[in-house]
């Protein structure tokens, strides 16, 4: 619990005026016990100069922790290890650890599955790309089988027109033959049957010449020989005829037969096309079908590559929470459980604090409104009295605190300069903070200005009068209780009166 009220410096001040003011007094009742008595030229004078005036406000706080955290641990188990309470802990360091064996082999069990799942990835892509190959090697046979039957095929029908064109070719020779027996069988037929005509006209013609014996004998002989001639001519040319006509069946027969083996190939070639053709369709389906399977075994193993990955985090997570380890660089404020001892989760295990301190006050809300971070601030620990700290306002809370109806806000202060290593753990602060600082202006004791009828003014020292002062006016600006900014009607060097000269004070015994 802080309270915010004028630290030693002020109250050194305060008594200082109060000081001067009972010295006021007794010099004044002194004059008016002794009103006979001339006024002198004793009275202190003072001379206006250029100084600096700092506003601040005063208060009083305790070293504090910038952080405190209450940690628990999300598992149970035996604790193993733990510190003790008052220790100073580096960052990261272990406050407090349970026995987390079962996670460590299940984190090897995990870590082996992942090696397996992997090992099995490796072999999906292995297939994957063994499936790819083969797909390239069956487009490329299917291409070469399909252009082997295509010119199977057009083989086939060139077959089949050369065995069509070669039995016409075959049966018109064999009916040229058969025309030309014909017209050697017409052409022999009448050689021999003009031949036998002459040899009868010869044989009547000799008969009606009377011809008889020998010389008829010799026509007669003719005629035979005529018509012996002419039946021979006749076999022979029918002979001729006839083998002609054999000839062109022969020949429709083997042009038939020729064509038909021919067509019989082309059709065998257009079936065997056809089954190529087909067998190609499978053989690349049944590749697309292993590239398919190769790509689901992949997605397969990659699924279990991360789940056994999401495994291994979880097992890992689960050892981390076999742990409370220091947030901060700071000191252990109280452990609940020593080694042994059984934690559960859920309650508060230890409680830290931050070793980077800073000083907390509370300032009372008529002054807070002029307090801002970033201020500069002056600290006089009671554990060091000889030494002044320098820190700045670091954090103005905007809730306030009520403490028997006295509204304070909480303010932080951190000390910048070397000496914050001595800071201590709760030791007493008196802080003066800043509010503002006026330099090179013209300053003069606040005791040395008078008030009246809203105007301001001083008793400027002059020995050429007889009062031996003139009176003044004068526009004040900022002061700091002890002196007072001069804005106007003094120049730097002037001297003035400290107090009221005796013959401007009314004898507080008069009347």
């Amino acid at each position: 619990m802080y309270k915010a009220k004028h630290t030693v410096r002020q109250y050194d001040k305060a008594l200082k005026f109060l000081y001067c003011f009972l010295a006021f007094i007794l010099i004044f009742t002194g004059m008016s016990l002794t009103a006979c008595r001339k006024e002198t030229t004793s009275i202190e004078t003072v001379k206006a100069v250029r100084s600096t005036i700092s506003q601040v406000v005063d208060t009083t706080g305790n070293v504090d922790s910038s952080e405190y955290k209450n940690l628990s641990i999300p598992s149970s188990g035996r604790v193993i290890k733990s510190v003790q309470k008052g220790d100073s802990v580096k960052k990261g360091e272990m406050l407090i650890e349970i026995d987390g064996r079962r996670t460590e082999l299940l984190i090897s069990q995990t870590e082996e599955n992942i090696a397996i799942a992997e090992g099995s990835l490796k072999m999906a892509k292995l297939n994957y790309q063994n499936a790819l190959d083969a797909n390239h090697v069956a487009v490329q046979l299917s291409k070469d089988n399909n252009d082997m039957a295509a010119q199977s095929v057009k083989s086939a029908l060139t077959a089949l027109e050369n065995a069509n064109n070669l039995g016409s070719a075959s049966i018109q020779t064999a009916n040229i033959s058969l025309a030309n027996a014909q017209d050697s069988y017409n052409q022999t037929i009448s050689q021999a049957k003009t031949a036998l005509e002459q040899a009868d006209y010869q044989l009547s013609t000799a008969k009606n010449n009377g011809l008889t014996g020998v010389a008829l004998a010799q026509y007669e002989s003719a005629v035979a020989n005529a018509r012996a001639s002419y039946n021979s001519a006749v076999a022979a040319a029918e002979a001729s005829i006839d083998s002609a006509a054999s000839a062109i069946g022969q020949a429709e027969a083997s042009a038939r037969s020729g064509s038909e083996n021919a067509e019989e190939a082309y059709n065998q070639a257009l079936i065997s096309q056809s089954v190529t053709y087909w067998n190609t369709i499978a053989s690349l389906e049944q590749a697309e079908s292993q590239i398919k399977a190769a790509l689901e075994s992949i997605s397969t193993a990659e699924t279990q590559v991360e789940i056994a990955k999401i495994n291994l985090e979880i097992a890992q997570l689960d050892l981390e929470n076999t742990s409370i380890k220091m947030p901060f660089d700071g000191i252990v404020q109280n452990i609940n459980f020593t080694e042994g001892e059984y934690l559960t989760p859920g309650i508060s295990a230890v409680t830290v604090f931050s070793s980077e301190f800073e000083i907390k006050t509370n300032i009372e809300e008529s002054d807070i409104s002029k307090i801002k971070t970033g201020q500069k601030a002056e600290i006089i620990f009671d554990a060091y009295p000889d030494e002044i700290f320098i820190g700045e306002v670091e954090e103005v809370s905007r809730i306030s605190n009520n403490l028997a109806g006295v509204i304070t806000f909480p303010v932080a202060i951190k000390i910048t300069d070397e000496k914050k290593d001595l800071l201590m753990y709760g030791i007493s602060a008196n802080i003066t903070i800043f509010i503002s600082e006026s330099s090179d202006i013209l300053v003069v004791p606040s005791i040395s200005i008078f008030e009246e009828n809203g105007k301001s003014f001083v008793y400027l020292y002059d020995p050429s009068k007889k009062e031996g002062f003139t009176i003044k006016e004068v526009t004040t600006g900022v002061s700091d209780f002890e002196n007072t900014e001069i804005i106007s009607g003094l120049s730097e060097g002037e001297e003035i009166f400290l107090i009221k000269p005796e013959s401007e004070r009314e004898n507080i015994f008069s009347g």
